[in-house]
C-alpha cells in the first residue's frame, strides 16, 4: 500500500510517501515554491498514493484557535485519515529510531490541545505519561520571544537560541510554577504584565498559571522598534533560552526513565538545549518539527518501524564540473553548491552549503548581505582537506 502522508496549514508544508515501509520520498513544499516555511502544498506536485494522512485533527485545531480568538485553519488537500499532532510526532520518531522500547518527548508550541507529551513505548506497546495542554506551553513563550526580537515566530527560533550564548542572567526571583519547583535563581521567564502586547494565542500561554515573569523593559514596541541595546536583547534570549532548558530537562528527568530517550517537536531543534541531557540514548529524526510530521502521519497509519536509511529523501540534483565552483571561489566569488538528493529537514546536514573565498573581511561581509537578514555574530565554518588540518590548525582533528 502507498501512503501518503502530509502537513499544511501552518508552517512548513511537507509530504512524505511511504510503501511496505519504505519510504520513497519525502520533500518541503519550500524547495519547489521557493517560498521560505511556505506552508501549502501544491496538489499537482503530490504523488499518486491509496490513501492520503493528515498530520492532525484540523477540527480539534480549529477548536482550539476559536477559543483563542484566532481564524480557523485552511488546507489545499484534503486526507483520508487524521491522526493526532503530537503522536505524529512521536511516530515519525520512533518509527526511524535504531531502537524499540523507549520513552518519547514531544515540545512545540501547540498540537490541537497538547504542548508537551510523553509516550512510553514498551515491547511494542504505547502509553501517554505525561501530558500538558494549551494554554500551557513551554514553546510558546520562546517563540514569543523570538518575535520581541524581531524575528518570526515558529521560523526563527534558531537565531534566538545563538543569540542567547551572547547574553547575560538577570537576577530574577524565584516564582511558582506547574509541579511546585521553582526554576532556579536567575532564570527568567514570561508574566502576565505583557498580556496587553500579545496575539491571543500569546496571551492564552502567558495567562495560564505558569506565572511567566516578563520584565518592562522589553515591550513589543520598545524591543522592536531597536529603543533597547543589542546587549538587552542577546540577555532576553540568554535567559528565555535557559527558561526552556530547565523546563525541558525537569520533564525528561521527571517522566523519561528508559535509557532510550527520543525527543520530537519543533523544540526537539534547540540543539543547545538538547546537548544538556546526559546519560540517554539520543534519538532525534532530522525533520522533528511540523514538516517531519508528514512522515510521522504515514507511519502511523502504517502501524510499524520505516526502513530509515538517513534523510537525504528529495530531489536529487545533477553533478556539475566542480572547476567552474573552484575557479570562482579563486575569483573571490561565493558559490551556492549542493550535492545528491536534498535533505528532509531543516538543518543543511552537509549537502548544500554557500563556500567563499576563506581570505578577508570582505567575505564575511558579501555572505551577510547575500543572505539578507543574517546577523554578523552568527559563525562561519571553515572547510579543509584533513591531510592539510595541522597546518592551519591546533588541536585534535575528527579525521
Amino acid at each position: 500500500m502507498r501512503i501518503l502522508g502530509i502537513s499544511e496549514g501552518s508552517h512548513d508544508a511537507c509530504w512524505a510517501l511511504i510503501e511496505n515501509g519504505r519510504i520513497l520520498e519525502a520533500h518541503h513544499a519550500e524547495r519547489h515554491s521557493r517560498i521560505k516555511n511556505d506552508k501549502w502544498l501544491n496538489p499537482d506536485l503530490l504523488p499518486e498514493a491509496d490513501v492520503i494522512v493528515g498530520h492532525q485533527f484540523l477540527d480539534k485545531v480549529n477548536e482550539r484557535r476559536k477559543w483563542a480568538g484566532q481564524k480557523p485553519m485552511k488546507r489545499n488537500i484534503i486526507p483520508d485519515v487524521e491522526y493526532n499532532h503530537h503522536e505524529t510526532h512521536a511516530w515519525a520518531g520512533w518509527a526511524t529510531a535504531p531502537f524499540d522500547d523507549c520513552d518519547i518527548l514531544t515540545m512545540d508550541a501547540v498540537g490541537e490541545w497538547d504542548t508537551s507529551t510523553v509516550h512510553e513505548v514498551r515491547n511494542g506497546n504505547w502509553k501517554k505519561t505525561f501530558g500538558m495542554k494549551f494554554p500551557k506551553s513551554y514553546g510558546m513563550p520562546y517563540s514569543h520571544v523570538t518575535s520581541l526580537l524581531g524575528y518570526k515566530p515558529m521560523q526563527d527560533e534558531y537565531i534566538t537560541m545563538a543569540m542567547a550564548a551572547y547574553g547575560a542572567r538577570y537576577d530574577i526571583p524565584k516564582v511558582e510554577v506547574p509541579g511546585g519547583r521553582p526554576p532556579p535563581d536567575n532564570k527568567f521567564v514570561l508574566q502576565k504584565f505583557h498580556r496587553h502586547n500579545l496575539s491571543p494565542l500569546f496571551q492564552g500561554s502567558c495567562d495560564s498559571g505558569t506565572h511567566y515573569i516578563f520584565q518592562p523593559r522589553y515591550q513589543k514596541d520598545h524591543v522592536k522598534d531597536h529603543k533597547g541595546s543589542k546587549q538587552e536583547k542577546r540577555n532576553l534570549a540568554r535567559n528565555i533560552q535557559e527558561h526552556y532548558e530547565f523546563y525541558f530537562l525537569m520533564l525528561i528527568e521527571k517522566y523519561c526513565h528508559h535509557k532510550n530517550l527520543i525527543i520530537m517537536g519543533g523544540c526537539a531543534l534547540n540543539c543547545v538545549a538538547n546537548t544538556k541531557v546526559e546519560g540517554k540514548n539520543i534519538w532525534i529524526m532530522p525533520n522533528p518539527g511540523d514538516g517531519g510530521s508528514a512522515l510521522g502521519a504515514a507511519a502511523r497509519h502504517y502501524g510499524k518501524k520505516l526502513k530509515w536509511e538517513g534523510p537525504y529523501l528529495g530531489t536529487e540534483v545533477p553533478r556539475m564540473n566542480p572547476q567552474k565552483i573552484v575557479d570562482e571561489l579563486l575569483n573571490k566569488g561565493i558559490a551556492a553548491v549542493c550535492s545528491g538528493k536534498a535533505e528532509f529537514g531543516p538543518r543543511a546536514l552537509g549537502n548544500r552549503s554557500i563556500l567563499a573565498y576563506p581570505r578577508g573581511e570582505i567575505t564575511k561581509l558579501d555572505i551577510d548581505k547575500l543572505k539578507h537578514r543574517r546577523e554578523q555574530w552568527r559563525p562561519f565554518a571553515p572547510a579543509i582537506l584533513a591531510e592539510h588540518y595541522d597546518e592551519y590548525f591546533k588541536g585534535h582533528s575528527s579525521k
